[in-house]
């Protein structure tokens, strides 16, 4: 059973962070952050919390968790999870046939946590990188509101014809 939070994983991504810039064969200063799918929605929150990063990507990144999740798992289930006890366990099977186990305190997180507004304060170069074939509905125009969020200009967004996520990395 995953015992997860989007907090935790971004607790977590921010300790490897100040880590890795504290190694000396590191420049701290010239430090980038990848975050694929869910991924990308840790990259947003830990990019908030540390504006010097040398750039960000996020790839495929989820960017607004209720639809995201409420479409993978049924906004059903979402909800009945999120008003549920913190360790209540919920199974469900991924679109891609991976059945998980997340407890009540992860659905919860899915109606609160807000990856846009935390990219919005981060100052530096931002490239978010969205396919038009997701199994969600217009998650290339959030990829575009993704950039178009923050208050740079140097960021791009790049849309990928025909690319889709399967719920895998190849």
């Amino acid at each position: 059973m995953a015992d997860t939070t989007f907090s935790r994983q971004i607790e977590d991504a921010q300790r490897a962070l100040q880590w890795l810039k504290k190694q000396p064969q590191i420049n701290p200063n010239k430090v980038g952050l990848l975050g694929w799918s869910q991924g990308g929605l840790v990259a947003s929150h830990v990019a908030n919390l540390n504006p010097d990063l040398d750039a960000v990507v996020l790839w495929s990144p989820v960017t607004h968790p209720y639809m995201t999740y409420g479409k993978l798992m049924g906004a059903d289930l979402v909800l009945k999870a999120s008003a549920s006890a913190a360790e209540t366990p919920f199974t469900t099977t991924t679109p891609w046939g991976y059945e998980t186990t997340l407890k009540g305190k992860f659905f919860k997180e899915v109606l609160t946590m807000n990856p846009i507004g935390a990219i919005a304060h981060y100052p530096g170069p931002l490239l978010v990188i969205q396919g038009t074939q997701m199994i969600w509905s217009s998650i290339p125009m959030r990829g575009c509101t993704t950039t178009k969020a923050t208050t740079n200009t140097l960021n791009s967004t790049l849309i990928m014809s025909g690319a889709r996520f399967q719920g895998r990395a190849c």
